[in-house]
C-alpha cells in the first residue's frame, strides 16, 4: 500500500522507505526459516 502512495513530504518519504526494506527484510528471514524447517523435516525422514 506504501508503496502506491504520492509522498511530498520528506519525513514520510523516508519512513515509506524504511517500511518497504524492513518488510523486505523479514520476508527473507521467513523464508530461510521455512528452508531450515523443510531441511530439518526432510532430515528427519
Amino acid at each position: 500500500m506504501s508503496e502506491k502512495a504520492k509522498l511530498t513530504d520528506q519525513d514520510l518519504i523516508k519512513l515509506k522507505k524504511n517500511i518497504l526494506e524492513t518488510q523486505a527484510d523479514e520476508i527473507e528471514l521467513m523464508k530461510r526459516k521455512l528452508k531450515e524447517m523443510e531441511k530439518y523435516k526432510e532430515d528427519k525422514n
